[in-house]
């Protein structure tokens, strides 16, 4: 996973910067990324970034924003210690901005229509919504046929309330409902693809959406920045 896509799902105001030819994280506002508990602009937050990362087996250099005095800049040694750093802010999190963050990737990995319109609010993952061709590999990433999908009007009705049935069942947990809404449509009269919008999902549910649809992707290794 690629730090970049990381940092939009954590608090704080944090940039990453490869410019001189080595990762460098500027944490500017808010929690430090090892050391959420500490702000960025604290008294101690380069000896508390500093303490951090030391448990977390990472190497840096830690130094505080020589342009301004504001944050901390943390510097890992190696692409190893750049993994650990990720691995260390993976595991500060909550558990449903690790949920959000890990359909939003594997939604965007996918080429989905909105992944960055899904949401995380409280233990539910909302706003989950597919065209067709999202729904085709949902679908086949839950063991259906990979055939693709043409549907209009009453087609459409009734394939969301299969889809709905075949979801709740995969899924497990509460049933999950399946609005449609054609495009040009009644309900949606700027729809240009017909969609399927997902009552809101579990955390236990999207989990197991994340897993059916990353077994579906070629195996790949991200690269740290």
């Amino acid at each position: 996973m690629r730090l970049r896509a990381l940092l939009p799902s954590v608090y704080g105001q944090h940039r990453v910067d490869t410019s001189e030819g080595r990762l460098r994280v500027l944490s500017y506002s808010g929690p430090l990324l090892a050391a959420p508990d500490v702000d960025a602009n604290a008294d101690d937050a380069v000896q508390a970034s500093t303490d951090a990362l030391a448990k977390a087996g990472v190497r840096a250099d830690v130094e505080r924003n020589p342009a301004d005095g504001w944050g901390v800049i943390v510097a890992p040694h190696t692409p190893q210690d750049a993994h650990r750093l990720i691995d260390a802010v993976i595991g500060n999190r909550p558990r449903s901005t690790a949920v959000l963050l890990n359909l939003v990737v594997v939604m965007r990995q996918h080429g989905f229509s909105s992944p960055d319109e899904v949401e995380a609010c409280g233990d539910m993952v909302r706003d989950v919504r597919f065209n067709l061709e999202d729904a085709r590999k949902v679908r086949m990433a839950l063991g259906g046929p990979d055939e693709e999908l043409v549907l209009y009007d009453r087609e459409l009705y009734e394939f969301a309330d299969s889809f709905s049935q075949m979801l709740t069942d995969k899924l497990g947990g509460d049933r999950i409902e399946v609005a449609a809404y054609p495009s040009r449509g009644e309900f949606c009269s700027d729809c240009i693809d017909e969609l399927l919008a997902l009552s809101p999902l579990s955390l236990d549910q999207a989990e197991v959406l994340v897993s059916a649809l990353a077994a579906t992707l070629p195996g790949t290794t991200g690269e740290a920045a």
